[in-house]
């Protein structure tokens, strides 16, 4: 929600939320890739596990494609 020094929706309470956005979630709110999301992720498999939906526990690795090219 922050552009380049400009707030780019016009609401009174924005700033306020968004320092609070911030500091609940120790920064991004939406943290991309594996690591960064994988207790959220491991949670998720052991959910899957307790519920039944599943017969087997996957590891996260064996959730997502590999990526070519990085090493």
């Amino acid at each position: 929600m922050y552009i380049s020094g400009r707030w780019r929706y016009m609401m009174p309470w924005l700033p306020r939320d968004i320092d609070e956005i911030h500091e609940y979630f120790a920064g991004d709110p939406w943290p991309y890739g594996v690591e960064a999301n994988r207790p959220t992720l491991e949670a998720l498999v052991t959910y899957l596990q307790d519920q039944h939906l599943t017969d087997w526990k996957p590891t996260l690795e064996e959730l997502f494609a590999p990526i070519y090219g990085q090493e």
